[in-house]
């Protein structure tokens, strides 16, 4: 059996599909790609049993066959391939792959496609539609700070949230949470929690799909699994993911109806300062205290026996206000995001969680709870 492809194509389509397969697992069919030669399509399936993708590709095919074979190997032996057409060769007798151009030659041990894991089929689907360069933004902003690991399993993901007239994207560690919402009105309201190591890949794939002009994805969910369609290029591509079960916690509830006191800053000035004073805090947590006087918010570190460092920027202040002390590198994840100049931190007294808001943008929230001195 022989088929040829477009090296440039092929080399697309493996490393998308590369980044499914298993890392360290004791089944070598896991870190095989699945290659499916159709009459007019080469597909490509990768799974590491709680993520799957699915790529298809146009392709003149002279005949139907399908087989496995290791992933990183093959997309390894493209990358240095010389020619930009590939030739592939192999025999039917669970043998050797071939990989031919005009000047190399590279022979894989193929596995059976009878051995490999078939992607689940969804049952009672639901489905809408999202802008896939809002989807990308908003796992940036979040995916770096859902821990990898809790005693709380359902924390180690990305929650969806679907009310009557908005979708929240939210996420906590217990110490800090974020919420996003957006304007999506939906017939049904539901949650789902995506695991972290899912959404790197979601938004690597959502960007290619805004820079290729494919604004919409297609996303549809049961109760246990949520997917992805994109079209990228000429590839038709899907993305299952398994969804973490479990009730995600009411976070609803730690962001308070009301405040009593607001403090008004620039968000420049505020990220110098805690960057500065946070030189002198990375062994203690990174604490940070803020001192209201008069016009001025002064920041300063954890004062020890050997140094203190103490600064000030100007500020605004709604009623009069509390000393508090802070994570600040936690306020430096937040303030990565926020595109507007002047950030709103709004505060019930110097225990309960504070309220963080972007001025320009009402839809992004940080909360954050004071520490104890």
């Amino acid at each position: 059996m022989k088929f040829s492809v477009d090296k440039k194509n092929l080399l697309q389509a493996l490393e998308l599909a590369s980044r499914f397969v298993s890392r360290n697992s004791t089944l070598p069919i896991l870190e095989n790609v699945a290659l499916i030669w159709n009459i007019d399509t080469l597909e490509l399936k990768a799974t590491d049993m709680n993520k799957y993708i699915h790529i298809s590709m146009p392709a003149q095919i002279e005949s139907e066959w399908a087989i496995t074979v290791n992933a990183k190997m093959l997309l390894d032996a493209i990358k240095v391939t010389d020619s930009e057409e590939i030739l592939m060769e192999w025999k039917d007798d669970g043998t050797l792959l071939t990989i031919l151009s005009w000047s190399d030659k590279f022979e894989f041990k193929w596995i059976s496609i009878n051995e490999y894991v078939a992607i689940p089929e969804m049952e009672d689907v639901k489905t809408l539609e999202l802008d896939s360069d809002i989807l990308s933004k908003w796992i940036e902003r979040v995916e770096a700070s859902i821990p990898e690991k809790s005693f709380t399993t359902i924390i180690t993901g990305m929650l969806l949230k679907w009310k009557s007239d908005y979708l929240a994207f939210v996420w906590t560690d217990s110490f800090r949470l974020a919420e996003y919402r957006i304007n999506q009105p939906v017939w049904e309201e539901f949650e789902l929690v995506i695991p972290k190591h899912t959404l790197s890949e979601i938004k690597k794939i959502s960007d290619l799909a805004a820079a290729w002009e494919e604004l919409k994805t297609q996303l549809q969910y049961d109760n246990k699994m949520v997917s992805f369609k994109y079209k990228v290029w000429d590839f038709d591509i899907l993305v299952k993911t398994n969804l973490i079960s479990g009730q995600y916690p009411d976070y609803e509830k730690i962001i308070l109806p009301s405040y009593n006191f607001k403090i008004v800053v620039d968000k420049t000035n505020l990220e110098k300062a805690i960057r500065k004073v946070s030189l002198f805090s990375k062994d203690i947590s990174y604490f940070v205290k803020f001192i209201p006087d008069e016009e001025s918010l002064i920041i300063s570190s954890w004062e020890t026996d050997l140094w203190e460092w103490v600064t000030k920027i100007w500020a605004i202040f709604e009623w009069e206000t509390v000393s508090l002390w802070l994570n600040g590198k936690s306020i430096l994840d937040f303030l990565k995001y926020v595109e507007w100049e002047e950030v709103i931190f709004n505060i019930f007294d110097s225990e309960k969680p504070i309220l963080i808001k972007d001025q320009g943008d009402e839809w992004y929230r940080f909360v954050i709870r004071p520490l104890k001195e």
